[in-house]
């Protein structure tokens, strides 16, 4: 997905500037996955490829929406499953468990 979306902004002529947000954007959630919860990595490997793509699909500002929404759904999402006692607070929610 990551080459097509390079391709798709190659022709479109803008691949400079939006590498440039892909590489941020890839970098905020590698500092986000070096983060411990007590001893636990709070992000997988994945994400990090999953934000460059987005990055660079997405282009500022949209990552930023694109951010907001997705640790916002999240949040919904592990409060239902903390509310109906499905998981413990510090248990993982790994996407493939949906």
């Amino acid at each position: 997905m990551i080459i097509l979306a390079g391709i798709k902004w190659i022709f479109n002529g803008y691949l400079d500037i939006l590498l440039i947000y892909a590489v941020i954007s890839a970098l905020f959630i590698f500092i986000l996955h070096k983060i411990k919860i007590r001893g636990q990595e709070a992000m997988g490997d994945g994400d990090i490829l999953l934000a460059f793509f987005m990055g660079l699909f997405l282009g500022f500002p949209n990552i930023i929406v694109a951010f907001y929404v997705a640790f916002i759904v999240g949040a919904v999402i592990g409060g239902i499953l903390m509310w109906f006692k499905k998981i413990g607070r510090m248990s993982p929610i790994p996407l493939d468990r949906f």
